[in-house]
């Protein structure tokens, strides 16, 4: 039974009509641990959310304890280099864009890896993030630092042309307060770019035995598809300019999975030269099976 206490009102749509998507353990941190916990699906704008009192609170995010429960250095360099796999698929989409002598803010950027890559065509850098132990570092290399985007609005309110937030619309408290808050940077035709990872992936399918537990984690208030992320942006004010489901690991990853129950950490990501792993993401993606979801924003 879906109790208010554990699943008060939707901040989307303001339903209270939930329903159980998923009951059993859920990950913490790096998956070296799980907890039992329960997962809820709004009946009226689609999206899922964990159980409010077994979610990590947001004040925790600006401690280093957040980054040691997931196995992750705080050290920039160490943090960068390990983190550029990862952004690699933003920056192929980025690559398509024009961003040279734009004002971009990245919100919720760590020690600021993607933002290494846009030196030299941006024509200024903010940086959003609330780990105050990489702000040294941040700004050491040139990058405006702020701990939040309240704070950055004090001097960049509707002046920036491209935001950034990956991996971050899963954690916060409020996504549609969170995307609102954003759009008050943008310029009028600045656009928003997220990503955030596909409750839809193929290995909740494939193997849901062993992958939804750790699908499902402590740090992730909030999970998403295609449909749901579309309605929580047009509620906030946002048109979906673009809409991308991008695949980031390779064949290899769900046979392991299949075989193995758990996760290979020396995976790679998908190798161009590949042609099955091509065709395999390829698939996926027009399939809406990917492991994660980039939409671009436009203000209505």
């Amino acid at each position: 039974m879906i109790i208010k206490e554990a699943f008060p009102d939707c901040p989307i749509c303001g339903s209270q009509n939930w329903k159980q998507k998923y009951k059993g353990p859920v990950r913490v941190g790096d998956g070296k641990k799980f907890i039992e916990s329960e997962v809820g699906n709004c009946n009226n704008c689609g999206v899922d959310r964990l159980k409010e009192t077994d979610c990590f609170q947001s004040s925790g995010y600006s401690s280093e304890h957040y980054r040691e429960e997931l196995g992750q250095t705080i050290d920039p360099k160490e943090h960068n280099k390990k983190s550029d796999p990862s952004i690699q698929f933003l920056l192929d989409y980025l690559a398509n864009m024009n961003i040279r002598d734009k004002l971009i803010a990245d919100v919720g950027c760590a020690g600021g890896a993607l933002l290494d890559h846009l030196v030299g065509l941006a024509s200024s850098i903010i940086a959003i993030e609330p780990g105050n132990f990489w702000s040294k570092s941040l700004l050491d290399r040139g990058y405006k630092w702020f701990s939040s985007v309240s704070d950055a609005k004090v001097n960049y309110k509707k002046k920036v042309d491209i935001v950034i937030s990956s991996q971050v619309i899963e954690h916060v408290d409020n996504p549609k307060k969170f995307l609102m808050e954003i759009g008050g940077l943008l310029n009028k035709n600045g656009c928003v770019i997220i990503s955030t990872p596909n409750r839809n992936d193929i290995l909740m399918n494939v193997a849901n035995d062993s992958f939804p537990s750790f699908f499902y984690r402590v740090h992730h208030r909030w999970m998403f598809d295609e449909e749901s992320l579309t309605r929580c942006a047009n509620e906030a004010g946002f048109e979906v300019s673009e809409f991308r489901h991008i695949h980031r690991y390779d064949f290899n990853n769900m046979i392991n999975w299949i075989k193995s129950g758990k996760p290979d950490r020396n995976i790679n990501f998908i190798c161009p030269n590949n042609r099955i792993n091509l065709y395999w993401k390829q698939w996926l993606e027009e399939n809406k099976m990917s492991d994660n979801l980039l939409v671009k924003l436009i203000l209505k």
